[in-house]
């Protein structure tokens, strides 16, 4: 008999740099590896596959607010999905600015 993992906890979200989040949640019992899907307020959803449990997104563009979840995977069945958490990348450069 197969259980699900359980679904991952403490998801948090750090930015690093300029448009690099990093993430990172303890880990689930009966994980194999892990799904991070990020949304985006652009309207871009991205998912990636991690085998630990932390994963760097990097390149992001800037000035986006990012929900991230993350669900464990294991073998023949996946877990519920964490909970929602929020991350932002730095605001955008202003164009058109001209410094005298």
């Amino acid at each position: 008999v197969q259980t699900e993992p359980c679904p991952p906890k403490n998801v948090m979200a750090l930015l690093q740099y300029t448009n690099d989040i990093s993430v990172s949640w303890g880990p689930s019992p009966g994980a194999i590896s892990y799904m991070l899907t990020i949304a985006g307020s652009d309207g871009v959803v991205t998912s990636y596959n991690a085998t630990t449990n932390a994963y760097d997104i990097t390149s992001l563009p800037c000035g986006t607010t990012y929900s991230i979840i993350v669900t464990a995977l294991g073998d023949g069945c996946n877990s519920a999905q964490s909970s929602s958490i929020s991350a932002e990348t730095v605001p955008c450069v202003p164009d058109g600015i001209t410094v005298i």
